[in-house]
């Protein structure tokens, strides 16, 4: 994963998609809210998203006053003992992967989610607690997209990126390369 410390991803064209689908459960503190998520690009200049979700049992966190609350478990441990991660980038889309070890380790198996590239959090939300309880063959499918003010912007760049990747982007045409 590319360090986003270095860089400020709050810039990057998806981050509003990462941080709506993170707060897809009704905001931060809500019970589907990820562990953890980040919104970055990658190597090849891939933008990506990390969700990372290890409640498998109790968790006792505390907040920004000092205060001490325990979370209730929001990922079976029987099926997923150290958790699950969603992963999204603007090529493959949605996908999820059993969590290897307690230091967040992704598993080499990805499976696809039933949900368009730019997915509502809605259509994310419905199909979690299934996924998270391992009902992995009968996940909710959904064909609704994120309809927010950014998804415009967002989409373009989507498009423009598969047209470059084709090879059917606009041709420079002429003029001076330098």
């Amino acid at each position: 994963m590319t360090d986003t410390s270095l860089t400020d991803a709050t810039g990057l064209p998806h981050y509003v998609y990462a941080e709506a689908v993170a707060h897809c459960d009704g905001g931060p503190g809500s019970a589907y809210e990820p562990d953890e998520w980040y919104a970055y690009r990658g190597d090849t200049g891939v933008l990506c998203a990390m969700f990372y979700y290890r409640r498998t049992k109790p968790m006792t966190v505390e907040d920004y006053a000092g205060i001490e609350r325990t979370l209730t478990p929001v990922v079976d441990g029987q099926v997923w003992p150290h958790g699950l991660a969603l992963s999204w980038d603007e090529v493959e889309g949605w996908t999820y992967s059993p969590l290897e070890g307690e230091h967040s380790t992704v598993g080499e198996y990805w499976g696809p989610l039933p949900v368009p590239r730019l997915a509502s959090p809605a259509a994310l939300r419905a199909l979690l607690p299934r996924l998270f309880r391992g009902h992995e063959e009968d996940l909710p499918a959904s064909a609704e997209e994120w309809a927010e003010p950014a998804v415009e912007t967002l989409a373009q760049r989507l498009a423009a990126a598969d047209a470059d990747r084709l090879g059917t982007g606009p041709q420079q045409t002429g003029g001076d390369r330098g």
